[in-house]
């Protein structure tokens, strides 16, 4: 699990894939839902009365866990929500908190990192464009306060955005750290790829979205094109219904 979460990895002190973003493409989707899918067979071919009273009770959370997961597939949420909770602004804004440069080493991760994040945003807006493609789309609502993040972050000054953080100047001297080319590669990251990538986020949520964005009542699933099998499949994930 904390291969395909990184960010997790780090916060659990893990620093393995320290210089590695989820990875939301459209490649990188499909993958994690085959290793479910797979990972889960091989957990029904377990015969859980063959295990400890604990064991049996790890093993109903995570098969419950992996199929409740497996059955949201159909709904295909990261091709249409929008959330002011998570979003590129929010997730990476995140990031120099969770990732403290401390070292040369942490420095060269999050370089790696930062370096990661504008095609990781292009990935999200290339989802956000198949799901306008296959009439998807987020609550007008959620949408506009998504945009309204990205533009208010977009109007700041570059020096003031959380991502330039690690680029300030630092309490202690790193054993043998250079901070000046490490904040020169932070700011040209952020001000050549990482802006540009939010711009392009911000045209699809404004231009393409919201113009088509469900209204009050039609916010629930139901409203959707795929609402009915998404919300078939999440009454049997979450009720054991069939």
């Amino acid at each position: 699990e904390i291969e395909v979460d990184p960010f997790r990895a780090t916060e659990l002190g893990v620093h393995r894939y320290d210089e590695r973003l989820p990875d939301g493409s459209r490649e990188g989707i499909a993958n994690k839902r085959r290793q479910r899918a797979e990972f889960l067979k091989k957990l029904k071919a377990i015969d859980p009365s063959r295990l400890s009273g604990g064991d049996r009770v790890t093993y109903v959370m995570l098969e419950s866990e992996l199929a409740t997961a497996a059955a949201s597939e159909v709904c295909d949420f990261h091709e249409w929500t929008l959330s002011a909770r998570s979003n590129p602004v929010t997730t990476y804004n995140y990031l120099p908190e969770l990732h403290k440069v401390k070292s040369t080493r942490d420095a060269a991760t999050l370089v790696a990192r930062y370096r990661k994040i504008a095609s990781a945003i292009d990935d999200r807006t290339a989802a956000l464009k198949r799901g306008v493609e296959r009439k998807l789309f987020a609550p007008r609502e959620s949408a506009r306060r998504v945009l309204e993040m990205v533009v208010k972050q977009l109007a700041q000054p570059l020096d003031e955005w959380p991502l330039m953080k690690p680029a300030m100047p630092p309490k202690g001297e790193w054993a043998g750290g250079d901070h000046q080319a490490f904040a020169k590669e932070i700011r040209d990251i952020v001000q050549s790829q990482i802006r540009p990538a939010l711009e392009r986020y911000a045209k699809v949520v404004r231009d393409d979205i919201i113009p088509k964005a469900r209204d009050d009542e039609h916010s629930g699933l139901w409203a959707l094109p795929i609402g009915k099998a998404c919300y078939a499949a999440r009454v049997t994930a979450f009720t054991t219904l069939t």
